[in-house]
C-alpha cells in the first residue's frame, strides 16, 4: 500500500469503532492487532485509514487501507476502482524511478511471455 494517497474528491464517516485512533487530529488509524506481552505490557499495531476533514466534523478522505478495510462504504464503485487503480500507478512510477531496469525487466519478461518472436526479427 501506498501511504500518504488520500482520496480527496470524496468524503466518509469516520468509522465509529472502538478500534480507531485519530493520531494529532489529522491521521484515522483502525487497530488491526493487539499482542499482548506478560502481564502489563501490549503493543498495537494500526493502519492509517484516513485523514480527517477539517471542514466537516466526523468525516475523513480515505485512503487505500480504508478500502480494504472498510469493503462495504458509501464511495461509488467507479471513483473506488479509479483511486486504486491511480495508487496502483503511483507505486509502479516510484519503483520505476527508484530502479529504471526494472521496467525493462518487466518489458523482456512480457516479450518472453508472449512467445518473443518479434525479437528474432
Amino acid at each position: 500500500m501506498a501511504p500518504g494517497y488520500y482520496l480527496m474528491t470524496i468524503t466518509v464517516p469516520i468509522p465509529e469503532d472502538k478500534l480507531i485512533v485519530i493520531r494529532d487530529g489529522k491521521k484515522v488509524e483502525y487497530e488491526v492487532d493487539r499482542t499482548y506481552i506478560g502481564n502489563r505490557s501490549t503493543r498495537v499495531k494500526r493502519k492509517v485509514i484516513g485523514k480527517v476533514d477539517p471542514v466537516q466534523v466526523g468525516r475523513m478522505f480515505p485512503n487505500e487501507a480504508y478500502f480494504e478495510l472498510f469493503p462495504d462504504n458509501e464511495v461509488p464503485e467507479e471513483v473506488r476502482d479509479e483511486f486504486l487503480r491511480e495508487c496502483e500507478i503511483k507505486r509502479q512510477m516510484k519503483v520505476i524511478r527508484k530502479n529504471p531496469e526494472e521496467i525493462v525487466d518487466h518489458v523482456v519478461r512480457g516479450m518472453s511471455f508472449f512467445g518473443g518472436d518479434f525479437m528474432r526479427n
